[in-house]
């Protein structure tokens, strides 16, 4: 392993190689391979901002290595923050041209998510959340519990806050408009805070904690 000190208090890796037994499909042996691991500290203060992995399956030997390039396997995904550290985008593993079993011809663009945030509180996460007219697609109750979270789907959960106002949710439902979809009953709790049953639910059982 190789580290990075850069001006962070903690040593961070930047490269690793190890290596390892596999057993590759349909065969009865064991072959070693190798698996590397580079990483990108581009992020806000340092975060980590992007990791390729290569596999170099029955690579063997390290003297080995070159000789079997033609069986790289590689992929890389990457990550991008906001100003206050917050994960703000994600490209999920993609397979990188001239791998093995992965030419320029077969590559698939890279997956992206993105998120976004006001006040440092979750809004929206396109491709996931639905934001209505007029709100985003998660809301808050004023204390900063999530109150709703509307999904592409036309699925929402909600989340109704314990009568004391205490951060803790008194209710929980999955709803699509008009339709329950899901209602596990009423949260009721002890004068510490700990739960003590919830129920009853729709099928008029309740959970009892001890």
């Amino acid at each position: 392993m190789i580290w990075l000190e850069g001006g962070c208090k903690w040593r961070r890796p930047q490269a690793t190689n190890r290596a390892l037994n596999y057993r590759p499909t349909g065969s009865s042996t064991e072959a070693e391979t190798r698996l590397e691991e580079t990483f990108v500290y581009g992020g806000v203060r340092g975060r980590k901002s992007e990791r390729t992995l290569r596999f170099f399956p029955g690579a063997g030997a390290l003297e080995a290595f070159h000789a079997r390039q033609m069986n790289l396997q590689e992929f890389r995904h990457s990550e991008s923050f906001d100003a206050l550290g917050q994960r703000v985008g994600l490209d999920y593993p993609q397979c990188l041209a001239g791998s093995y079993k992965c030419s320029a011809s077969t590559t698939l663009p890279a997956r992206p998510q993105t998120w976004v945030y006001e006040l440092g509180r979750l809004r929206d996460a396109p491709g996931w959340t639905m934001p209505h007219a007029t709100q985003p697609g998660v809301t808050y109750h004023p204390g900063g519990m999530w109150a709703e979270v509307r999904h592409v789907n036309g699925v929402t959960d909600v989340q109704v806050q314990d009568g004391s106002r205490r951060l803790r949710p008194g209710y929980l439902s999955t709803v699509r408009g008009s339709q329950v979809l899901w209602k596990p009953g009423l949260f009721s709790y002890d004068v510490a805070g700990n739960i003590l049953s919830i129920g009853p639910s729709e099928d008029g059982g309740t959970d009892l904690f001890a």
